[in-house]
C-alpha cells in the first residue's frame, strides 16, 4: 500500500469540539492535507488546533505524492526505431474503487481511449470522459472539454465500430449498491456515445456477481455487484462487440443491432485488455489474479476450448497488436509502468519502455502509426518504426519507399510547372 497515514491526537481541552483523533489519508497530493487543514481550523478556532492543522500538513507535504515517473524508452526500444512523447497529463485519479481494482491503493487515472474524427475520447476513472483534439503537449485543465458520467468507473473501456462508439460502464461505485434485504446492485452497461462524449443509447446491461464486501458495510460479508465490463474490442468479422466483465469473469458477445448479449464463455481469472486480430482469428486476453497475470490467446473458431498461455507478464493490462514490420508482435501496457513487446511467434518478452506509473489501456492512433497508453495521470504516445505500425492504425512507409515517393513528386512537378 503506497498511502501513508497521519494522525493528530488529541491537543486540545475536553471543551473543544475537535475529534479526538484525525485521520489523514495522503494519496494523491499535498492538497488534500491543505483541505484537511482548513477544515480542522473550521471546525476548531483554537490556536492549539490550529498549530495541531499546520503541523499535520507540513508533514504532509514532506513526503512525496504517488509515484508518477515519466515512462522512457529503454536501450532495446530505442534499438528498435520507436519513439516516445507525451500527448497529456493531468488527468484525475480515482481511489474509491481500489479495493476491488488497485490493491496498491495508488488509484487509477485515464483508462479506455478511442478515436473520433480529429478528437481523442479518454475515459477516467473517475466517471469523466475527456474529448481532446489528437495532438501531442496538453495538459488537462478545468477548460478541457468533457462529460461526467457521475459515478466512479462509469466511463471507462472504449471503442469505435466504424465511427460509432461504445463505451462500458461498470457501475461498481457503492452508490451503485442498493442496501436492503436481501441487498440488490446495478448491473453493468454497455452504451452507445456521441462524438462530443454525451450518451446516446443504452445497448444492454450485463449482470451481477458477488464479492468480499470492499465497502466494509455494516452486516454485510459479501454482497451483490455489477460483474463489471471492462476490455471491449470490435469483431471485425460480424461488427458484434466483445466484452470482458473484471469480475464476473466472463467473456460476452454484444449485439449493437439487437441490443443483447450471450456468453461466450467463462474465464478462469478476471479479463482486462483486450485485442483481436484484423481477420478474426485470435482474441488475446489480459487476465489478472492475486498470484500472477497473463496474457492468452484465445482461438475464435473454438473459443470454448483451453487458450494458449502466452506467458507471465506482471500487471498485463492494455493490449495492442503490431502490423507492418511489428507484425507478429504483441505489446502491453502493464500496471508496473511498462511497455513489454511479445513476439507471438518465439514468446520472448522484451521490455521497449520503463520507469512510468500505473498503465491501463491503450489504442492504436487510426490517423497514423502511433498507439496512445496511459499511464497513472497521463496519457503517452508510441510512435512505430519506419515500416511499423499498429492494427487498427496505418504503417508507416518504409524509408525507402518514401524515397521513391519523393522522386515521383519531384518527376511530376518539373514536368508540370506551374504556370
Amino acid at each position: 500500500m503506497n498511502q501513508l497515514y497521519f494522525l493528530a491526537f488529541r491537543l486540545l481541552p475536553r471543551t473543544t469540539d475537535v475529534f479526538s483523533c484525525i485521520h489523514i489519508t495522503i494519496n494523491r497530493s499535498v492538497s488534500i492535507a491543505v483541505r484537511k487543514e482548513r477544515e480542522i481550523m473550521t471546525t476548531a478556532n483554537s490556536t492549539v488546533a490550529r498549530s495541531a492543522a499546520l503541523a499535520i500538513a507540513a508533514l504532509a507535504s514532506s513526503f512525496p505524492s504517488i509515484a508518477n515517473g515519466a515512462i522512457t524508452l529503454t536501450p532495446a526500444g530505442i534499438s528498435q526505431g520507436f519513439t516516445l512523447s507525451t500527448y497529456a497529463t493531468g488527468f484525475p485519479v480515482d481511489t474509491s474503487t481500489s479495493a476491488l481494482f488497485d490493491p496498491s491503493g495508488q488509484g487509477i487515472g485515464p483508462a479506455g481511449i478511442t478515436f473520433t474524427g480529429s478528437n481523442v475520447l479518454i475515459g477516467n476513472a473517475t466517471g469523466t470522459l475527456y474529448i481532446m483534439p489528437d495532438v501531442d503537449g496538453q495538459a488537462v485543465t478545468g477548460s478541457t472539454t468533457s462529460v461526467s458520467y457521475s459515478h466512479p468507473r462509469d466511463a471507462f473501456g472504449l471503442v469505435s465500430a466504424g465511427g460509432t462508439l461504445y463505451m462500458t460502464q461498470q457501475k461498481v461505485d457503492i452508490s451503485h449498491i442498493h442496501i436492503s434485504l436481501p441487498p440488490t446492485a446495478d448491473p453493468g452497461s454497455i452504451v452507445q456515445i456521441n462524438p462530443n462524449g454525451t450518451l446516446n443509447q443504452l445497448i444492454t446491461n450485463t449482470s451481477t456477481t458477488t464479492v468480499a464486501d470492499p465497502y466494509n458495510i455494516p452486516g454485510f460479508s459479501t454482497i451483490p455487484i455489477s460483474d463489471a465490463p471492462t476490455g471491449i474490442v470490435v469483431n471485425p468479422a460480424n461488427g458484434h462487440l466483445i466484452v470482458g466483465t473484471y469480475l464476473g469473469q466472463q467473456l460476452l458477445d454484444v449485439n449493437p443491432a439487437t441490443k443483447s448479449f450471450t456468453v461466450m464463455r467463462n474465464l478462469a481469472s478476471a479479463p482486462d485488455g483486450l485485442a483481436i486480430t484484423a481477420n478474426a482469428a485470435t482474441l488475446y486476453i489480459a487476465q489478472q489474479t492475486s498470484t500472477g497475470d497473463h496474457v492468452y490467446a484465445y482461438n475464435m473458431a473454438n473459443i470454448a476450448n483451453a487458450p494458449a498461455d502466452l506467458g507471465a507478464v506482471s500487471g498485463a493490462d492494455g493490449l495492442v497488436l503490431g502490423t507492418g514490420s511489428l507484425a507478429n508482435l504483441l505489446f502491453v501496457n502493464t500496471n508496473g509502468g511498462t511497455i513489454v513487446e511479445i513476439n507471438l511467434s518465439t514468446l520472448q518478452q522484451t521490455v521497449i519502455a520503463s520507469g512510468g506509473s500505473r498503465g491501463d489501456f491503450a489504442a492504436p492512433d487510426p490517423s497514423n502509426a502511433s498507439m496512445l497508453l496511459t499511464q497513472q495521470t497521463s496519457v503517452v504516445r508510441l510512435l512505430a518504426p519506419p515500416g511499423g505500425g499498429f492494427v487498427g492504425g496505418a504503417p508507416v512507409p518504409e524509408p525507402a519507399t518514401l524515397g521513391l515517393f519523393t522522386l515521383t513528386l519531384t518527376i511530376m512537378l518539373r514536368r508540370n510547372p506551374r504556370r
